[in-house]
C-alpha cells in the first residue's frame, strides 16, 4: 500500500517544492539555463591535392584456379597474360626435372617389383589347387 505523506509544516512544503524544482531542472547549478548563441568559426580551407588516397578491395572479373599433378618451382612461363590458349598447351615448366624423373623411375621400379611379388604369391597359392589329388 502506498501512504501519502501529509505536509503539515510550511517548512516541509517549501523543502518539497525546492527539491522538486531542482530535480525538474536536471540538477543544474542555476535554476534555469538557456542556450546562448556563440560565435562560430569558419571551417578551415582545404586545398585540392593531386594525390588520392583510398582503400578498397579489387576482385578480378574473370579468374581460373590452376592445379598441377606435380609440385615444384616454376622456372619458365610459356604464355603471356591475355594470350589465347587451347587444351594441352604447355603453360609453364617446373624446375628440378632431373629429380622428378629420377623419382618417377624409382616409383616405376617399385611398382614392377611389387607386381612380380604379387604374381609369385598368386602362382604359389594356386599351384596346389591345380595339381590333381588322389583320394583312395
Amino acid at each position: 500500500m502506498c501512504k501519502i505523506m501529509k505536509l503539515n509544516h510550511p517548512a516541509q512544503l517549501l523543502l518539497t517544492i525546492i527539491l522538486s524544482a531542482w530535480l525538474v531542472t536536471g540538477c543544474s547549478t542555476g535554476l534555469f539555463t538557456f542556450a546562448t548563441a556563440t560565435d562560430t568559426q569558419e571551417p578551415p580551407l582545404v586545398t585540392a591535392s593531386p594525390e588520392i588516397i583510398a582503400e578498397g578491395h579489387l576482385t578480378p572479373k574473370d579468374s581460373v584456379s590452376l592445379g598441377f599433378q606435380a609440385g615444384g618451382k616454376v622456372v619458365e612461363i610459356m604464355v603471356d597474360e591475355g594470350d589465347q590458349v587451347t587444351r594441352g598447351t604447355v603453360l609453364a615448366r617446373l624446375g628440378d626435372r632431373e629429380q622428378m624423373e629420377a623419382s618417377l623411375s624409382a616409383a616405376e621400379l617399385e611398382l614392377l617389383d611389387a607386381q612380380q611379388d604379387l604374381d609369385d604369391l598368386n602362382e604359389k597359392a594356386l599351384w596346389p589347387a591345380a595339381r590333381p589329388t588322389r583320394r583312395w
